[in-house]
């Protein structure tokens, strides 16, 4: 979809089940905000607008699966395209990893997960307002480059981050994890990288 392209939000849309960022019929919104509000609030809503903008549900879950195809992932079948719950969803640490390095080749995704915070536009009575990016990790250290966080009641708490040291990348990925004494999900991955950086490049730990 071309970045600058108008979307026309229903109310369908707005109210799509899990998290959203807020948006609403009648808001005036790009497919560039669109993408904020998926990649940095996790917006099912925006999600669900931005598929119509592709044609629709079945259109947009097949282009997921073909690409996640093509990527060559081997055990993941998305059966919702926002990353709801649903039979058959399935994916693996691995999967997400090659999932994850192709979306950073992507400059428009590489550009939103590693933005702090856009102005959002409101709708009818809502005021516009500040989105900020919901990856603590990046937030958090000084090496963050932008990931993804997400949870559903069958998958718990899901994390993928990476942190640049001295141009040296890695990433991280939870799946099916917990706040565990206090330590969210983004912790945990900071925890791991900050051990990874200890073991010389091409040396693996397993």
């Amino acid at each position: 979809l071309d970045l600058n392209r108008k979307v026309e939000v229903t109310q369908e849309s707005a109210d799509a089940d899990g998290s959203a960022v807020g948006i609403g019929p009648g808001g005036d919104y790009t497919v560039e905000q669109l993408l904020d509000g998926l990649l940095l609030a996790s917006g099912n809503d925006a999600a669900h607008a931005l598929a119509q903008a592709l044609g629709g549900d079945e259109v947009a879950l097949d282009k997921v699966n073909a690409l996640a195809h093509q990527l060559g992932t081997r055990s993941t079948h998305a059966s919702s395209y926002s990353g709801l719950d649903a039979a058959g969803m399935s994916t693996s640490a691995e999967d997400i990893s090659i999932i994850y390095q192709a979306a950073f080749l992507n400059p428009t995704f590489a550009r939103i997960v590693g933005t702090e915070h856009v102005d959002f536009p409101g709708w009818g009575d809502m005021p516009g307002y500040e989105l900020w990016n919901d990856n603590h990790l990046y937030l958090n250290d000084p090496d963050g480059i932008g990931g993804k966080t997400g949870f559903t009641d069958d998958a718990h708490h899901t994390f993928v981050g990476a942190l640049n040291r001295d141009g040296r990348r890695l990433q991280a990925v939870l799946l099916d994890t917990t706040v565990e004494h206090g330590y969210r999900p983004w912790e945990q991955a900071q925890t791991l990288l900050h051990e990874a950086y200890k073991v010389k490049p091409g040396q693996g730990v397993g």
